[in-house]
């Protein structure tokens, strides 16, 4: 009589705690240590004491880059992950935008308002990815998204290096205002691919 053969094993997941996710938790650490770095802001004169503020961003932000290559190059690619990176970069800029409010001279050029856009369509389309994923769609981030997070970075960025540097000249803060609109302005725009992409998914539900 012949021996049953084993049906093949499921190929295992990757793990929870693989490197790409210990990397995002890790800027997550970054986010903490930058805020309290950035206390200084909401006091006169509103000025950072040191460069070390705006290099851990940028290290903050580099490692977002390396997380999301490492998660394709071991082939790590996780819900977790998926669902944990975005909600990082949101923390750090919507965190540092807070800052910005009510700090001087810039909560003139990130009034309370424009913040509660940015961060009200941060806090959305997460929601919107964690509800996808729960239900078994993969929801990244997309281009438009991706996009969106460089213009937030270069405006989060540039406002971090003027407030290191006080005696910049006056033409910098025309510039922080330009990014400051431009940030706005790609950050409701993209939302719109993220709902299409949303919607074509519950009518391809509807249709089952």
């Amino acid at each position: 009589m012949t021996g049953l053969v084993p049906p093949p094993a499921p190929a295992s997941a990757p793990p929870v705690l693989n490197l790409p996710n210990l990397v995002t938790v890790l800027r997550l650490v970054l986010a903490v240590l930058l805020f309290f770095l950035l206390l200084p802001l909401t006091r006169p004169p509103g000025t950072l004491t040191s460069w070390t503020a705006p290099i851990l961003f940028v290290v903050a932000v580099a490692s977002d880059v390396l997380d999301g290559w490492l998660a394709r190059r071991l082939g790590h690619v996780t819900t977790f992950g998926r669902v944990a990176d975005p909600f990082v970069d949101k923390v750090i800029i919507c965190g540092a935008l807070i800052f910005f409010t009510v700090s001087d001279p810039f909560g003139r050029l990130f009034p309370a308002w424009l913040v509660s856009i940015v961060v009200a369509r941060e806090f959305l389309v997460n929601a919107l990815r964690s509800w996808l994923e729960s239900r078994g769609h993969e929801f990244g981030a997309h281009l438009a998204g991706k996009a969106k997070m460089v213009v937030q970075s270069v405006t989060v960025g540039a406002v971090l290096f003027r407030a290191a540097a006080p005696g910049a000249p006056a033409w910098t803060d025309e510039a922080l205002r330009v990014l400051a609109w431009a940030t706005l302005a790609i950050t409701v725009a993209s939302t719109v691919p993220y709902f299409t992409a949303a919607l074509r998914i519950r009518r391809r539900e509807a249709g089952r």
